[in-house]
């Protein structure tokens, strides 16, 4: 049976690609049994790829079997690593699943430590409103 060692050949991830963009995607998702990437995507040509997703069927273009998602874990240990030590940059960017894609502009890197403004409404109460006596 396939793992995810024997994923050696980035033709296969290239390849794996293209069946991921437009409507096809969240049946491909379905039918493999993946969600969507919730933190780890490839970037490819402008375009964001679920990592898991991605290396399960790469697998399976270079050995026949697709690796299953119980059989495939993301994060830096596993897909990710696999991913980008033939060059393919991979990304760890937060989104919800509600989230189509990701923001259109994305940095190339998201040093340690990185500060960014967040904006919250806030509405204050008092005490005394709504405590008759």
């Amino acid at each position: 049976m396939a793992g995810i060692a024997s994923l050696t050949k980035p033709d296969a991830v290239l390849q794996a690609m293209p069946e991921y963009d437009g409507c096809r995607r969240e049946a491909l998702l379905r039918e493999q049994g993946f969600g969507r990437a919730k933190l780890w995507y490839v970037i490819n040509d402008g375009k964001q790829y679920d990592s898991k997703a991605v290396v399960g069927a790469a697998t399976g273009i270079e050995t026949g079997h697709s690796l299953p998602a119980a059989d495939c874990h993301g994060g830096e240990g596993s897909a990710v690593r696999k991913l980008r030590s033939p060059g393919f940059r991979v990304i760890h960017a937060r989104i919800s699943e509600e989230a189509p894609h990701l923001p259109g502009e994305v940095p190339n890197t998201f040093p340690e430590g990185m500060r960014s403004s967040v904006i919250v409404n806030r509405a204050e109460r008092s005490a005394a409103v709504g405590c008759l006596s």
